[in-house]
């Protein structure tokens, strides 16, 4: 038995698996008289029912005989299969040939096999894709809605790059739809690279899909990553203006206990207003990236601080029951802020999680 009869089998097993059927090598199969051993194994479906086929491989300088053909058709009977296959490369004797007329067993050669399934292969790769491009638009959607339909609370996504890569996938959905319908020619926009093109050909097609199909993939996980940083990244800066509103609490207690004017003055000029402009510089970037609740508990954040806590910080009459209830409600509402921020931490290591978990399996 020639040396390449292993690589001849895994060949024509991966001809079955472009067919987009499953195949496996080497199968143990017990039929009604014994076990058997196929060299390829194919289940396809039909109708949504499932179909046996076996192969054998004769990787032989030899032509096939007509007892290898009987062998195979025993065999197929006996396991129950729908089809059997023969594969030669170097042809069949006329007495092979004639033993497997009117029975289900197919005489053939991979090379003939492969160009007799070629419009099969290159169909099976464009629905392939097609699912592909389903799966790369829930990605990128996910940037906009989540699972219940729902604005995330934090827009940490390059909408450019979203808007480039979900409109990249409609046009190879357009165009892998249509040829799958044989409504030829069909023509690619050329979103991502500028370049339009005009396709008569499936192959041809499905070639170029693929290729940009990668690079929407490619650049999908990079902007998940791109967002994953700069969500943490907003999440730490909101982080830093709860903090910052309460160490501008404490500033306000330790300039009003300070009974020296100069010094009242100068603890206000240094610590209280310094964190003020902290603040007030991390409120306008987190406004523009915060939506729904977030944005919301932040937005009352900086209305106590801005119409209660600063205008008390500099009060004449202060009155120390009200500067109390104040820093009460300051730290309430910045207790509440915390809350969210935390909730949102959590579903950002759970979808990394489990974003990792599916890229894994």
């Amino acid at each position: 038995m020639p040396l390449d009869w292993k690589q001849y089998q895994e060949d024509v097993a991966g001809l079955f698996r472009r067919m987009g059927f499953d195949a496996e090598i080497e199968l143990k199969m017990d039929g009604a008289r014994g076990q058997h051993i196929v060299d390829v194994a194919v289940r396809p479906r039909t109708a949504g029912i499932p179909v046996l086929w076996i192969v054998e491989c004769k990787s032989w300088k030899a032509a096939v005989r007509k007892e290898q053909v009987m062998t195979l058709g025993h065999i197929a009977q006996d396991v129950g299969a729908d089809r059997a296959f023969l594969l030669s490369e170097s042809g069949f004797q006329a007495g092979a040939i004639a033993a497997c007329r009117h029975s289900n067993i197919t005489l053939t050669s991979l090379a003939e096999l492969a160009d007799a399934a070629k419009d099969h292969i290159v169909s099976t790769r464009l629905r392939t894709q097609l699912q592909r491009q389903s799966d790369a638009e829930d990605r990128l959607r996910f940037h906009l809605f989540d699972s219940r339909g729902q604005s995330p609370a934090i827009m940490a996504t390059d909408m450019g790059e979203l808007t480039d890569l979900l409109g990249a996938c409609l046009d190879m959905h357009l165009a892998t739809t249509a040829a799958l319908t044989g409504r030829m020619p069909v023509t690619l926009c050329g979103i991502l690279n500028g370049v339009q093109q005009s396709f008569d050909n499936l192959e041809t097609l499905a070639d170029c899909v693929d290729g940009q199909l990668s690079e929407v993939e490619r650049r999908a996980a990079e902007l998940d990553r791109r967002r994953d940083k700069k969500r943490a990244e907003l999440i730490g800066d909101a982080d830093c203006l709860v903090d910052e509103a309460q160490r501008l609490l404490d500033h306000i207690d330790a300039m009003l206990a300070t009974q020296d004017p100069d010094l009242r003055l100068g603890k206000l000029q240094t610590s209280c207003l310094s964190s003020m402009k902290r603040i007030g510089s991390l409120s306008v970037h987190l406004r523009e990236s915060f939506k729904g609740n977030l944005l919301r508990e932040g937005r009352h954040l900086m209305r106590i601080l801005i119409d209660e806590v600063y205008i008390e910080m500099v009060a004449r009459d202060r009155d120390e029951a009200r500067w109390n209830d104040i820093k009460a409600r300051t730290r309430m509402q910045a207790a509440r802020l915390r809350e969210l921020l935390d909730l949102e931490r959590g579903m950002g290591l759970a979808k990394t999680t489990n974003s990792t978990g599916i890229a894994d399996a």
